[in-house]
Order: structure tokens, then sequence, then C-alpha cells
């Protein structure tokens, strides 16, 4: 699949989900970045991340949503693999997180929200 065609075509409601005051910004979706994955959960996966991203903006003004697509060439030590990877970042100018939220963020359940 196309991630580049995924992340423009999802832009139009992924600006609907951040404030005006959140300038929404795409980079490196000009290259066609072709991965194997399933459709359906990479959406999942970026609209998760753009509605975290949000909440983490949402007691500032002007903030920056920047989502950038790049291929690289490295190694995979999970996956015993070398070659050419497509890396997906989301970056917001939000407030970050404490160090006690860090050290919980992949328990399945744990929230900062109410």
């Amino acid at each position: 699949m196309n991630l580049s065609r995924l992340v423009l075509d999802l832009q139009p409601l992924l600006r609907r989900m951040i404030p005006r005051t959140v300038r929404l910004e795409i980079d490196g979706a000009h290259e066609q970045h072709l991965i194997m994955g399933d459709p359906t959960q990479l959406q999942q996966l970026l609209l998760n991340l753009v509605s975290n991203a949000e909440y983490a903006m949402r007691s500032g003004t002007n903030g920056l949503l920047t989502i950038a697509l790049m291929s690289r060439d490295g190694v995979d030590t999970a996956l015993d693999s070398s070659g050419r990877f497509v890396v997906l970042q989301v970056r917001d100018t939000g407030a970050g997180m404490s160090e006690d939220v860090r050290s919980r963020v992949f328990e399945p359940f744990f929230t900062t929200k109410p």
C-alpha cells in the first residue's frame, strides 16, 4: 500500500480533529512510500496519534502538528532484516509526558484522560 496516499486521503479528517489554532503540516508525502501493511489499522493508528497530539496541545494556542514520512536505509534488529524502511513520524508542540507517564506508556489500559 502507498502510505503517502493514505496520509493525504486522511488529511481533511485530521484537519477537522484539531482546533483551528493548531497548524497541520504534512512533510514527505509528495514521494510514494510503499509498504506492506493493513490500511485500516494504519488509519486507526494515525487517528489515535493525532487525537493524542490534539489532547496534548489543548491548553495551548498556536500549536503545530507535523506528520512526516521519510524513507531510510537501515537495519531492523528485531526483524533481523536490512533494507529500505519507511518512517512515519507524528510531532506536536504539546506539553509532553512526565517521567511517570513515560514509564507507563505501553501498559495496555493506562490513560491520562479522565
